[in-house]
């Protein structure tokens, strides 16, 4: 009974974070619940054999991170070229008619989520840590400090590794960010 309890402490606690580092790596909402659960049945497992002498905040974050890009391979593997005939056609009923302004509004969103897109593909090929600093921080939404203890880092070399991740992408993309904020 204590066992369960703790359990259900830990999932309450942990399960939001879960599931939004889930939809992080792995870009697909159903997907991401069906991690969270995994993961939670691994830990429950964890907790029948043993007591677990890890980080438990830590070891949720790595382990749904670790089933979500191991997901995202496999569909990226099996993932069909779209066909032609299969494609969206305006009378597929997908488009609608729309005042210009909200068409403009369509379009710098589109232009903002790839550039956000561009940004951490690029982030990810050119440090893998940087891009995982730059995510608990800006999209889980976690202090310096608990990102830092996820990382497995002191607080100094995560604010560094954002310093330097930060740095890196104003190089790069800092002209075009500037342009599209105009727009």
């Amino acid at each position: 009974m204590t066992e369960n309890h703790e359990f259900n402490e830990i999932y309450e606690k942990y399960k939001n974070s879960v599931l939004h580092a889930a939809y992080l790596y792995a870009k697909d909402s159903d997907m991401a619940e069906d991690i969270r659960q995994e993961t939670f049945l691994k830990l429950l497992r964890l907790m029948e054999c043993e007591e677990p002498a890890v980080n438990i905040e830590s070891w949720l974050y790595i382990t749904a991170r670790n089933m979500a890009l191991n997901y995202r391979k496999r569909m990226k593997a099996e993932m069909p070229l779209i066909q032609e005939d299969e494609a969206e056609t305006p009378s597929s009923g997908l488009f609608r008619e729309s005042t210009e302004d909200e068409y403009l509004e369509m379009q710098a969103n589109r232009m903002r989520a790839d550039l956000h897109d561009r940004i951490m593909s690029a982030l990810w090929e050119k440090n893998e840590r940087w891009y995982e600093a730059i995510l608990l921080a800006a999209h889980v939404g976690l202090s310096y400090k608990e990102a830092a203890k996820v990382m497995g880092v002191s607080l100094n070399a995560y604010q560094v590794m954002l310093h330097r991740a930060r740095a890196w992408i104003r190089d790069r993309f800092g002209v075009e960010y500037e342009e599209l904020k105009k727009k």
